[in-house]
């Protein structure tokens, strides 16, 4: 029996295809987002612009934590999260049990890597949750 090309039905490749065909962006408006967001930085670089101050702005979130912490905190609140997060993951495997290095890892793949491409890291539990335990276990 003779089959015709299979077919597959997907959002994200419909609309890449679109896309291509339209010569628009692929970034869904990121890019000016992003924009937006290193331009502020280099404005109030600093001591950043306020908490919240992004969203008010331009309506939307950055969708990169480390673009809203220096957008929003400044260097004055930027270098010490930055901070915290590289040690956190550094010393990760320093006298920890191996339960607490899972919760670890959970927190990190659930909480960090998802304000990496998206959210609002005021907002995510998960994150704020992991900083606690880090900074308990670090000793800052």
């Amino acid at each position: 029996m003779k089959s015709g090309p299979t077919r597959i039905s997907s959002y994200s490749l419909m609309r890449m295809v679109n896309s291509l065909n339209n010569g628009s962006s692929l970034s869904s408006g990121r890019d000016d987002i992003y924009a937006v967001a290193i331009s502020g930085i280099k404005d109030n670089l600093i001591l950043g612009s306020g908490v919240g101050s992004f969203d008010n702005y331009s309506g939307a979130y950055p969708h990169n934590i480390f673009l809203q912490v220096l957008y929003e905190g400044g260097l004055l609140f930027g270098i010490p999260l930055i901070a915290v997060i590289i040690i956190s993951i550094c010393t990760l495997n320093q006298k920890v049990t191996m339960d607490r290095r899972l919760l670890h890892i959970y927190l990190i793949s659930a909480g960090l890597v998802q304000l990496l491409f998206s959210a609002n890291f005021w907002s995510s539990i998960l994150f704020w949750y992991w900083i606690g335990l880090s900074l308990k276990r670090i000793k800052l």
